[in-house]
């Protein structure tokens, strides 16, 4: 797979007597996409640690795209699909449920590789024809990430 390149490049770009795993190599200037998520609590106002990721493709699943309704722009259906995990508030006399959790992209790459994930191997020629009928060519990078950095477009 296209990922399992990247992390083979990294690996030759980076000396293996480097401490630091993301070095700044050409991969992650070029492909290395930062991001953090918690979960920010609406009622009591709580936010839970931030989880940091680092990753050269950020995964969309292709079965929701397809099922969309409507023509929204690539951008907010990329929203839509990606941003809809929830979780209880991390405040212990907190009783919310559902609490959002926050994607914010802290560092953006040159290259914003979108990897789709089928719920099956082989795909049914109308599933496709579906999800293709959503894909977009650019999108605003804000219209997928909060709090990205920039105004950039993918």
């Amino acid at each position: 797979t296209f990922s399992t390149i990247l992390e083979a490049l990294h690996s030759v770009s980076t000396s293996s007597d480097q401490e630091d795993e993301t070095a700044d190599s050409f991969v992650h200037r070029v492909f290395g996409l930062q991001f953090r998520q918690y979960a920010a609590c609406g009622e009591c106002g709580s936010t839970s640690s931030a989880l940091l990721y680092s990753t050269f493709v950020y995964y969309i699943p292709a079965a929701a795209i397809g099922d969309c309704d409507g023509d929204p722009s690539f951008g907010s259906l990329l929203r839509q699909v990606c941003q809809t995990e929830r979780r209880g508030c991390a405040a212990s006399p907190c009783p919310a449920k559902g609490v959002p959790v926050v994607t914010e992209a802290t560092l953006l790459p040159s290259v914003l590789v979108l990897g789709v994930v089928w719920p099956q191997a082989r795909v049914p020629q109308d599933d496709l024809i579906r999800f293709l009928a959503h894909v977009g060519t650019t999108f605003a990078v804000a219209d997928l990430f909060d709090g990205s950095p920039g105004a950039m477009r993918a």
